[in-house]
């Protein structure tokens, strides 16, 4: 998890069997040991609701795009609330297609640099 690190991994999932060995680690199957949500278990959002879960969503791809991580499986069911409660914290999940590149900074048209994967 982005961000987040291995802190409470084996606390919140239950690892089962191994899946695979890849390039960045092994995959195992893993099942959930808190109650968390998924953002479409949510259901309807306020508008403030929605635009606060986008947010942190644009900020955890940002960690990630700083640290040279590309996720490449973006989508509601891949973003996880660590609990039920309201003001639960959002963890992006499911990194098996995941890369690592190579940050560059670019400058864009109005002169402020920018980070592009190269």
């Amino acid at each position: 998890m982005c961000g987040g690190g291995e802190i409470g991994l084996l606390a919140t999932y239950e690892l089962g069997r191994e899946l695979g060995r890849g390039e960045f680690g092994v995959t195992y199957l893993s099942t959930e040991k808190a109650t968390g949500d998924v953002i479409v278990a949510r259901g309807h959002y306020t508008e403030r609701a929605a635009a606060a879960v986008t947010r942190t969503i644009v900020e955890v791809i940002q960690m990630c795009h700083k640290h040279g991580v590309m996720h490449r499986d973006l989508k509601p069911e891949n973003f996880l609330f660590e609990n039920k409660k309201e003001t639960a914290p959002l963890k992006a999940i499911d990194f098996g297609l995941s890369v690592f590149f190579k940050p560059v900074k670019i400058k864009a048209r109005c002169g402020k640099s920018i980070l592009h994967g190269s």
